[in-house]
């Protein structure tokens, strides 16, 4: 929020006379920033907004193994690779 604030655009953007906002949030680790975010404002006649739901499914918690490595130190093996995102859209 303080980079958009900074920012004469995105700051024009912010403080403008709008009565909607609406805001996403994207993440792709094999980009170069990894994280995105996006503002849209409006105006209109209407002060409703349409949406589509989205269903989302927890994703499965990843089971753990442990073993003694050879020092005696507790080493914690996944039985399988943990998933990407905690959400997974149905």
């Amino acid at each position: 929020m303080t980079s958009w604030m900074n920012s004469a655009g995105h700051r024009a953007n912010i403080l403008g006379d709008y009565t909607m906002f609406g805001t996403a949030y994207a993440y792709n680790s094999g980009s170069t920033y990894k994280h995105y975010w996006t503002q849209n404002f409006g105006k209109g006649s209407s002060e409703s907004c349409s949406y589509e739901d989205v269903e989302y499914e927890d994703a499965p918690t990843p089971t753990l193994n442990s073993t003694t490595d050879s020092d005696n130190s507790t080493v914690v093996l996944p039985n399988e690779p943990a998933p990407e995102d905690s959400k997974t859209a149905l």
